[in-house]
């Protein structure tokens, strides 16, 4: 029984690094400051989601190469690693720890606005709003009221047509 307690434990425990590298992501691209040495850790990890998701701006990419490039990366991180995280001095375990430190510690609030996107130059700039076709159909339109004029007895009664378009 031991065993087994133990055993999700390290499951609970690599899960959860996981999950503090992902939140500390997500605070960074909703325009929460992140102290710059995990800035660069934390980028490894970035461009390796990236990759992995089509993100990176290739017109095509290997999903499978890039799978496995995703897994042993966060396999690194999940093991607290004694290994540098590439283009970096910080270990896997380091930055394992700095982050939960940083979650725990750093201020944050605990709802944030996600209504923001980096530009290529870094600033923070707001989003516009969609503009597409679903947004375009739902958009209430005025609706003219049919107006039934009196035949003349020459004539035929007008015939008035229905609106085309679904108003939601």
């Amino acid at each position: 029984m031991a065993h087994k307690a133990e055993l999700a434990l390290a499951k609970k425990s690599a899960v959860s690094s996981v999950a503090n590298v992902m939140a500390l992501l997500t605070l960074k691209e909703c325009g929460q400051a992140i102290p710059e040495d995990l800035d660069k850790g934390l980028k490894h990890f970035h461009d390796c989601l990236n990759k992995f998701t089509g993100k990176s701006g290739q017109p095509q990419f290997n999903w499978k190469q890039e799978l496995d490039c995703f897994v042993g990366c966060w396999t690194k991180l999940a093991s607290n690693s004694s290994e540098n995280i590439p283009d970096t001095e910080m270990t896997f375990e380091q930055l394992g720890e700095r982050v939960s430190t940083q979650l725990q510690n750093g201020g944050y609030p605990d709802v944030i606005s996600a209504n923001t996107a980096r530009g290529k130059s870094g600033r923070v700039r707001e989003r516009k709003p969609r503009k597409d076709k679903e947004a375009a159909e739902t958009t209430e339109q005025p609706v003219a009221e049919a107006v039934q004029e009196e035949p003349t007895p020459a004539e035929e009664p007008a015939v008035v047509e229905e609106p085309t378009h679904t108003i939601v």
